[in-house]
């Protein structure tokens, strides 16, 4: 069974939500894993191939608390709170260990506990490290 991405809101907290929208169904099979990023450009992503859905506001650390949200209409499906503590270095992702992939595990996104950690998988053209699309390497 897969899910389409079609309609579902991606918001951060001091951002202008974006809606996914689709003349075609964008589905994403259960077990696998949608790819999220500003721009579809390869040039411009960080050389990701295969982008699923595009939203229009960074998610660069500020030093402010942030919530990132994926919502179906009014319905809030998963919030992840982040701080500057979650920050990473530039061109490696923040990654959220296997071990807690719910929507309750995933709300403790805090690197001193192990359920983040930065990527170490090498991807695109820029030596950037993460897993974008893919599953995530398990954190130390």
């Amino acid at each position: 069974t897969s899910f389409d991405l079609n309609d579902l809101t991606v918001s951060r907290t001091g951002a202008t939500a974006t809606t996914i929208t689709s003349t075609t169904c964008i589905p994403v099979a259960a077990g696998d894993f949608g790819l999220f990023a500003r721009s579809d450009v390869a040039a411009n992503n960080g050389g990701l191939d295969g982008v699923d859905a595009i939203y229009n506001f960074t998610l660069v650390d500020s030093g402010v608390n942030r919530n990132l949200s994926i919502l179906d209409g009014a319905t809030v499906l998963d919030t992840v709170a982040y701080t500057s503590s979650a920050s990473s270095a530039d061109g490696k992702s923040i990654q959220l260990d296997p071990d807690n992939f719910t929507t309750t595990a995933n709300d403790a996104f805090d690197p001193t506990a192990g359920i983040i950690c930065q990527g170490t998988a090498p991807y695109g053209v820029e030596g950037n490290l993460g897993t974008p699309g893919a599953a995530n390497a398990q954190c130390p």
